[in-house]
C-alpha cells in the first residue's frame, strides 16, 4: 500500500492503462465523488473523430481496473459533519463514503468498507452498462458545471463590503485570503458564508449557529474542514480577480479536487488552477506533482521492468513486496522515501514461494539494488510516516 493519491481527471486521463497498472501498484488512489462524476459527465459529451462518446467513458472507467478503492465521502457531507463538531480527520487518512465501524470482543475497533455509489457506477460505465439513470446523472451534472461561476461569493463579500487585498503575485494570495479570514471580526461573516454557499437546510443551519452561539471562535478551530474548503474557494476568487487565472465555467469543478486535499499525501495534476493553488493548499507533510512527470515516472518504472530477466523480476516482486525498485531519480521512489517507512527484509511479499536460498539470493540482489541507486539506508527514520 503506498502513499494515499488522488488524480484529478486530467492526471486520470493521461495514463495509459499500462501506466495506471503501475500506479495502482505503489499508489493507494483516493477516488473522489468528482472525478467519477466527470467521468460520468463525458456521456452527455458530443461524439468526437468518430469515436462515440460512450466509447470513452468506457476507456476510462476501465482505467480504475475494476471497481476502484475506496470511495472518498462527499466535501459537501463532510463540511456539514464540520460545522456540527464532528472530528473530520484531515491528516491523510481516506473519509471512506460507505465504511461501517466495528467493534471486537476485545474492545478494540475496526471498519467494515462496503463498494460505494461510486465505485458500483464505475463498474456499470467499464461494463458499458450506464443506463438511462446514469445518462440523466451525467446531463444534471454538464449542466451544473456549465453554470458554475463566482458571482454568488462576489456579490455576498460584496454586500458584507469585505474586500480583499490585491495579490501582485501567485505567493501573495494565501497572504491575501489568510489575513482576512483571520480577522476576529469576520467570524460570523464566514460562518454565514458557508452556510449560505452551501444551501444548508435552515433547521441545519439554526443548529450550528446555536452551537456557534456556545463556542464563538475562529472558524479555523470551529469548523476545520469546512474553513478548509472556505479557503480554497477565497483562494480561488483572489486568482480570478487579480487575473492569475483564466476564470472559466468549469473552475469550480477544478476546485472540488482541492476540497479533498486533506484526504491524501500526494495530489497530481495538469490543470492551471491546481497548478497554482494546490502549493499553497499543502500540507508539510505533502506532495504536489505535476501529472507528466508522474505519468514519465510510471513509464520508466514499466521499462525498467522490461529490461529485467525473468528471475530478475521473480527476485524484485519477492523482496520488495509492495515497494518500488529504488531508481536514483524516479518520481515514484522519491515519494515513496518521503511519505513511506524505509523499505526492510520484513517488507518482502511471503505469499512467494521461493525456497530459501532463492529467498536469501532475491534479499541481497534488492539489497545491492539500495545501494547502487545511493537511495537512503533501508532504517527506521523516526521523521517519515511508517503506514
Amino acid at each position: 500500500m503506498g502513499p494515499i493519491t488522488i488524480l484529478d481527471k486530467s492526471a486520470f486521463q493521461s495514463f495509459s492503462h499500462r501506466e495506471h497498472r503501475y500506479f495502482v501498484r505503489y499508489f493507494l488512489e483516493n477516488v473522489t465523488p468528482v472525478l467519477v462524476q466527470e467521468v460520468t459527465a463525458d456521456l452527455s459529451k458530443a461524439a468526437k473523430d468518430g469515436k462515440p462518446s460512450e466509447e470513452k467513458v468506457v476507456e476510462l472507467a476501465r482505467k480504475f481496473h475494476g471497481s476502484g478503492t475506496s470511495a472518498n465521502e462527499n466535501y459537501r457531507s463532510l463540511c456539514m459533519s464540520s460545522l456540527m463538531g464532528v472530528d473530520v480527520p484531515m491528516d491523510g487518512r481516506i473519509p471512506v463514503d460507505n465504511g461501517t465501524l466495528l467493534r471486537n470482543e476485545d474492545g478494540s475497533t475496526g471498519m467494515f468498507i462496503d463498494m460505494s455509489f461510486f465505485n458500483h457506477l464505475i463498474m456499470k460505465l467499464a461494463a458499458n452498462q450506464a443506463d438511462e439513470h446514469d445518462r440523466a446523472f451525467a446531463r444534471r451534472w454538464r449542466e451544473a458545471t456549465s453554470n458554475f461561476s463566482l458571482q454568488g461569493l462576489t456579490k455576498y463579500l460584496s454586500s458584507r463590503h469585505i474586500i480583499l487585498p490585491k495579490s501582485a503575485n501567485t505567493d501573495e494570495i494565501k497572504l491575501s485570503v489568510d489575513t482576512m479570514l483571520a480577522k476576529s471580526s469576520l467570524q460570523h461573516i464566514w460562518l454565514e458564508a458557508i452556510l449560505l454557499l452551501l444551501k444548508v437546510d435552515p433547521s441545519q443551519a439554526t443548529q450550528v449557529r446555536v452551537r456557534w452561539s456556545h463556542e464563538e471562535t475562529f472558524m479555523k478551530a470551529f469548523a476545520p474542514f469546512a474553513y478548509h474548503c472556505l479557503r480554497a474557494l477565497l483562494m480561488l476568487f483572489v486568482a480570478s480577480r487579480d487575473a492569475h487565472v483564466k476564470a472559466k465555467p468549469t473552475d469550480l469543478v477544478d476546485l472540488q479536487y482541492l476540497y479533498y486535499l486533506p484526504f491524501c499525501y500526494v495530489f497530481s495534476s495538469d490543470d492551471k488552477v491546481h497548478r497554482i493553488l494546490a502549493p499553497l493548499l499543502i500540507r508539510p507533510d505533502q506532495t504536489f506533482v505535476r501529472a507528466p512527470e508522474l505519468k514519465s515516472a510510471l513509464r520508466e518504472l514499466a521499462g525498467y521492468f522490461d529490461a529485467r530477466t525473468e528471475q530478475e523480476r521473480t527476485w524484485i516482486s519477492y523482496a520488495l513486496g509492495s515497494h518500488p525498485p529504488p531508481l536514483p531519480n524516479n518520481l515514484v521512489s522519491q515519494l515513496w522515501r518521503k511519505h513511506m517507512r524505509p523499505w526492510g527484509r520484513g517488507m518482502r511479499n511471503f505469499a512467494s514461494k521461493l525456497s530459501e536460498q532463492e529467498s536469501e539470493a532475491a534479499l541481497q540482489y534488492v539489497e545491492e539494488l539500495f545501494k547502487a541507486s545511493a537511495a537512503p539506508p533501508p532504517e527506521a527514520d523516526p521523521a517519515k510516516r511508517t503506514a
